[in-house]
């Protein structure tokens, strides 16, 4: 499965780093504290794009500041983690650690901004094993259009089935199939629909089990 593998595409937020969840809270307790009536399965259904239905999110309703509110709260949610420090995702160090030993590159394909996910990595101590990171800011189309992970192959001169990517999500999941990369996902917020699941290599609960195959494959020294 991993065999031919030289290069590793990590998604960041809800995969890489335990964060996906906390703006998700954050945003909806701002729109609570604001008294807005609001669709949360919205929020869910954007996770990995930067594609939002805001007026479905409030019943095609936008209350005044509506948009303002949740990307203050997103704002404030990131600036906070960056202070306070970034949790890593089960599994996540030691598969970093792995690949690095192997020397197989790993590169964070992300729709988030170029400069939260570098003071993200940086603030949960994970941007010493990434080779280069692939941002919203670097395509014209964010996921699930393959654009991020097409630029992440470019960079590294590698073929998409010489690639794996590592989702949560599936808008990140549908973008690695255009990309034509086999990819693996590990859920957080919302599995993925059951087309994602049937075309992915595997379908796990945390990446210590996706780590374990990968010893098995690339036989650990």
């Amino acid at each position: 499965m991993f065999e031919r593998m030289q290069l590793a595409v990590f998604d960041m937020d809800g995969l890489t780093l335990d964060t996906e969840r906390v703006y998700y809270q954050a945003q909806i307790d701002a729109c609570v504290a604001h008294h807005f009536q609001f669709n949360k399965n919205k929020l869910i259904e954007a996770i990995g794009s930067r594609t939002f239905d805001l007026s479905g999110f409030y019943f095609g309703n936008i209350p005044e500041h509506g948009e303002e509110v949740l990307d203050d709260a997103y704002e404030a949610c990131v600036q906070g983690l960056i202070h306070n420090g970034v949790k890593t995702k089960e599994g996540i160090l030691e598969t970093f650690s792995f690949l690095q030993k192997k020397k197989i590159p790993i590169c964070i394909a992300t729709s988030n901004y170029r400069d939260m996910a570098e003071q993200l990595l940086h603030s949960a101590g994970v941007d010493s094993y990434v080779s280069d990171v692939v941002t919203y800011n670097d395509v014209k189309h964010s996921k699930p259009e393959p654009d991020i992970f097409l630029e992440a192959l470019r960079r590294f001169a590698v073929l998409p089935d010489r690639a794996v990517v590592f989702e949560d999500s599936e808008n990140g999941a549908i973008a690695a199939n255009r990309a034509k990369i086999p990819y693996v996902i590990v859920p957080d917020l919302k599995t993925p629909g059951e087309e994602c699941i049937k075309k992915a290599l595997l379908e796990v609960p945390s990446m210590k089990i996706v780590l374990e195959k990968m010893k098995e494959d690339l036989s650990e020294d």
